[in-house]
């Protein structure tokens, strides 16, 4: 196994920054996701791990190493791509193996390594099919077969179930958890679906415009994100925010007027906080309270849109001179479009960042 390290790698493309001064580090047998908006970069650093891309500036470095001129075929990595780059007139065995057979690797051991992938991928009934006779979730499997055969240092996942759909999503997720740990195998992987990146890594690497928002467990970032951007890419539905103005502060306290018509105290550092500035307040859809007594701050609103999910509810709630609020209800809630509600804010659950959009309370 082995750790890997981005000591201040920049990336330019001509008078283009596409990756700016980034560091951070993949411990032995992490599963970690480096996740964005498409264009923010997140690829080009794995291609730039892989050697597909060279470095600008800043070292790749494997086990303390530097990394930055190697071959990619020395660096011990294997890369699974968005598409599956199979050989349409090859079979599935022939697909997996290919790279050990261009290596002269003896046909038995071949052999031997293409049914322990195969059993391990669930492929045994499929070994002698053709790509064309395989679904999509099957050749991704085969694809994946293709890294594992070559017993990597790393994986690299380059956003590998885009090309799926929900469904197929959903079970190629779950084996891709599985055999992280069934591999015990050091693993990056790019995706822009934040629900792939909370359900599948250790740690989450969030990109922006080529810089590193912030790094943390996939509850840490969550619970306490360090700026609107990190608070409002991670959660499906995504944050509520609501601009809003300081009106006191006292002893670590700041008293909050939502420009909506609320005012709520929350706990926050106070010396970033003075009376007058302006700041957004954010809440989890699930934290929101609908008609519930001895909440911090209510706001009135009618609701709008309801989507009866099961074992959720989705309401979207219209309030007077502000956005929408989104709230999720567990279970069948009984709830209709045009409904009055009170919408109760509990003051712990509420995120606060300053004019600039970063945190000045639960900061992670």
């Amino acid at each position: 196994m082995s750790k890997l390290e981005m000591v201040s790698v920049s990336k330019t493309f001509g008078p283009v920054k596409a990756i700016e001064d980034i560091s951070f580090s993949v411990e032995e047998r992490e599963f970690v996701v480096l996740v964005g908006p498409s264009g923010c970069g997140k690829s080009t650093l794995l291609r730039l791990i892989a050697g597909l891309e060279d470095i600008s500036a800043g070292d790749l470095l494997i086990n303390g190493t530097r990394f930055n001129a190697v071959p990619p075929a020395q660096r011990g990595l294997a890369m699974v791509f968005q598409s599956y780059a199979l050989y349409p007139h090859m079979t599935v065995a022939e697909n997996m193996s290919v790279g050990l057979r261009i290596a002269r690797v003896d046909k038995a051991v071949i052999a031997s390594k293409v049914s322990e992938v195969a059993a391990i991928l669930q492929l045994e009934t499929l070994l002698d099919r053709l790509p064309r006779q395989l679904s999509g979730g099957q050749r991704q499997r085969v694809a994946i077969g293709r890294a594992i055969i070559r017993d990597p240092e790393i994986f690299l996942f380059d956003e590998p179930l885009s090309n799926l759909d929900a469904a197929l999503r959903l079970q190629m997720r779950l084996e891709i958890a599985k055999l992280h740990k069934k591999l015990d195998a050091t693993i990056i992987y790019v995706t822009h679906d934040q629900v792939e990146a909370m359900t599948l890594a250790d740690k989450i690497v969030v990109l922006n415009e080529g810089r590193i928002e912030q790094i943390g467990t996939p509850l840490g970032l969550y619970t306490a994100p360090r700026n609107i951007f990190v608070a409002s890419f991670l959660g499906s539905p995504k944050m509520n925010l609501l601009p809003g103005r300081v009106t006191g502060s006292d002893s670590g306290t700041a008293r909050i007027d939502l420009d909506i018509g609320a005012s709520t105290p929350i706990d926050v550092k106070a010396e970033r906080l003075s009376d007058g500035d302006r700041v957004t307040v954010g809440i989890r859809p699930e934290s929101i309270a609908v008609g519930a007594e001895g909440s911090d701050a209510f706001l009135p609103g009618v609701v709008s849109v309801v989507e009866q999910l099961g074992g959720q509810t989705i309401v979207y709630v219209d309030i007077e001179g502000g956005s929408p609020i989104t709230v999720i209800m567990e279970g069948l809630a009984d709830i209709t479009t045009g409904t009055a509600v009170k919408l109760g804010l509990p003051g712990s659950a509420l995120h606060v960042f300053d004019d600039g959009g970063e945190a000045v309370n639960r900061i992670g």
